[in-house]
């Protein structure tokens, strides 16, 4: 007879630590290096905002007052993921375009999902 697990499985990752060239969350017993080289998102971010983070799913970390997430693998290998050049291409898009659309969901190339979570960035016409 098989046993189906009662409830979800849960972890917990925290940022114990931020210095003046990188963040390190701790998932389980792993420490993980963001430096901000490669994440530059996280360079001028006050405090607080960096250590509200959380694992929806398995290997996948939010950061929900910053609206950015991270897979394992772009933490692991940032080098697989260009991910200065995308911040460039975001600076193309005219603020005309960007308030034309009723939701703005953009999928970078790297790793990273930058939405507005649903909320309308312009009125309903």
């Amino acid at each position: 007879m098989n046993s189906e697990p009662v409830g979800i499985g849960t972890s917990t990752v925290e940022v114990p630590n931020i210095s003046t060239h990188a963040i390190s969350i701790l998932v389980g017993d792993r420490e993980l290096f963001l430096p901000y080289d490669d994440f530059p998102w996280f360079r001028d971010a006050p405090i607080s905002k960096i250590v509200n983070v959380e694992e929806p799913t398995r290997e996948n970390f939010y950061w929900p007052d910053l609206d950015i997430d991270f897979g394992l693998q772009t933490i692991e290998h940032p080098e697989r993921f260009p991910l200065k050049e995308s911040i460039v291409l975001l600076g193309l898009l005219s603020p005309a375009l960007l308030t034309s659309c009723k939701y703005l969901t953009l999928l970078l190339p790297l790793g990273i999902t930058k939405q507005s979570r649903g909320i309308p960035l312009a009125p309903d016409a």
